[in-house]
């Protein structure tokens, strides 16, 4: 996640750290608690029309407190999703890179479904 990135609709630019804080800040307060499983197999792995590593898969999650949950979602139950998981390479001078983490990165979630409760 090395980089500068916007909060919510906020208009200012932040670095990983501040932006990793704010985000930490508001689950805090939201008092959320989640736990989550993420499952996959090779063949889900493939470049897209951009040229950019992803992987598909299911992640089943639920929240063991919160509030300002997702719509529909409780407290306590288990549910799963399909999503869509893009990595990212930095390209960046290696000899300003100094984060050890910053070779290939977690960018960005795409939910493909909405939750579905597991019973």
């Amino acid at each position: 996640m090395a980089g500068n990135w916007n909060y919510k609709d906020e208009e200012d630019i932040l670095f990983t750290d501040e932006f990793l804080d704010r985000l930490i800040q508001d689950r805090v307060k939201d008092e959320i608690i989640q736990e989550a499983r993420f499952f996959t197999e090779d063949k889900l792995v493939y470049i897209n029309e951009e040229g950019r590593t992803a992987v598909r898969g299911i992640m089943q999650f639920r929240y063991k407190s919160g509030k300002n949950l997702p719509s529909g979602v409780e407290v306590g139950k288990w549910y799963e999703q399909d999503v869509e998981i893009m990595w990212g390479h930095l390209l960046v001078n290696p000899q300003l890179n100094n984060w050890k983490h910053s070779d290939i990165l977690y960018r960005t979630t795409k939910f493909l479904s909405q939750p579905r409760e597991i019973k």
